[in-house]
Order: structure tokens, then sequence, then C-alpha cells
């Protein structure tokens, strides 16, 4: 189940445990990377087949607690 966070900006972060190890080798404790779904805040809107979607636009990727170390998805 992921974790759920929101900065004081607005914008929310939502984390997930994975069983991914890291790329430099760190070993974290606590077990693999961690993928992170960053909610921006901004609505992008497109028109498919007459109907309009709204979908609110996000940055995901995978990131070492241990290390800090970013891999995009």
């Amino acid at each position: 189940m992921p974790y759920t966070y929101q900065s004081e900006k607005g914008s929310r972060h939502e984390y997930e445990r994975t069983t991914t190890d890291c790329p430099q080798g760190c070993a974290n404790p606590s077990g693999g990377m961690r993928r992170v779904t960053h909610y921006t805040g901004k609505i992008d809107v497109f028109d498919v087949y007459g109907e309009e979607i709204e979908q609110e636009r996000t940055d995901r990727y995978l990131e070492c607690p241990t290390c800090g170390w970013v891999v995009d998805l």
C-alpha cells in the first residue's frame, strides 16, 4: 500500500516499496528501492472522440532511500 505525503506547496507524493535493488549496490536494511509518484498539480485536458478528458500530470521514478539514486520510469 502506498504511503502518501502532501507538501506545504500542495503537491502530493506517493511512496511504494519495491524489490528492485539499487544500481549503486548499497544495501538498504528495509529492502529495495521505492517507487515515487509526484503529482505536479497541473491538469492536462485531452479531446478524445469529442469528449474532454482531464488528467493530472505526474512524475514517476524509482529512488533509493539510502543513497538517493534516481531511476526514471
